[in-house]
């Protein structure tokens, strides 16, 4: 959301104008035009820090508008994210701050301006992210039975294991670390995409304006997460092959 001009929420429907996919409404991202006009970049850095994280995650944003002419400008804009992760991973990764997510954007606009009335531009946006992961935290938990409704189940705390100790859902267990149960499994992935636009508006004489615009979207993402124990609280065969004993401490 870097050098926009405004953003625009539109209630639904809007399927005359964008289609069935919008019956609910739309939000429309406008931004910024080129200037043939006047040479002008700005530029934006910031970082955080969580005490759950052994590092701090930054953002840079940078836009430069370049005059190609008395009709024509070039906007480029550009921006990199570093998330730092706070779920510390145990064996067999023994991994600090797994959930990571890096990106990497950027984003060209063309504009030619003919006339007063008259305009056509072409943009091209581009996103390159990684993720790592698993983003939510599982841990070792005990199943309530008739016999014993709280949940005390003696064998999750198995001696040399991730859940040794583990005798509650939420007793005694940092929110922060997640044990994966899965002895290989590496989650994580990436999204890329690529997007094109050439709108054309020309201004008529009498108040109108024919507007003309065609796109292209591409979207390539990968992103593999270990979850089923973590929905598997009342299936005892998946949470025990999950959490009775696969996983070496």
């Amino acid at each position: 959301l870097f050098d926009m001009e405004r953003v625009e929420v539109l209630k639904g429907p809007q399927g005359t104008l964008y289609g069935e996919g919008s019956m609910g409404g739309n939000l429309r991202y406008i931004t910024n035009k080129p200037d043939p006009t006047d040479f002008s970049w700005a530029f934006k850095a910031g970082g955080e820090s969580n005490d759950e994280s052994s590092g701090v995650s930054t953002r840079v944003d940078g836009m430069l508008n370049i005059p190609l002419g008395e009709q024509l400008a070039l906007r480029a804009v550009g921006y990199l994210r570093d998330r730092k992760g706070i779920l510390d991973q145990v064996a067999p990764r023994s991994k600090k701050d797994v959930d990571t997510r890096e990106d990497t954007g950027g984003r060209l606009t063309l504009a030619w301006f003919p006339s007063d009335t008259f305009e056509v531009s072409f943009m091209a946006n581009f996103i390159d992210g990684d993720m790592g992961g698993p983003g939510l935290g599982f841990h070792c938990f005990s199943i309530g039975t008739p016999s014993d409704p709280a949940g005390q189940v003696p064998r999750y705390d198995l001696p040399n294991h991730v859940c040794e100790g583990e005798t509650d859902q939420f007793d005694k267990r940092d929110p922060y670390v997640t044990m994966l149960a899965h002895p290989t499994h590496t989650s994580g992935g990436f999204d890329e995409q690529d997007m094109y636009n050439l709108t054309a508006k020309w201004d008529l004489d009498f108040g109108a304006t024919l507007s003309f615009s065609v796109s292209r979207f591409e979207r390539f993402t990968r992103y593999s997460e270990e979850t089923s124990p973590r929905f598997a609280a009342g299936l005892n065969a998946i949470v025990d092959g999950g959490c009775f004993g696969a996983v070496a401490a």
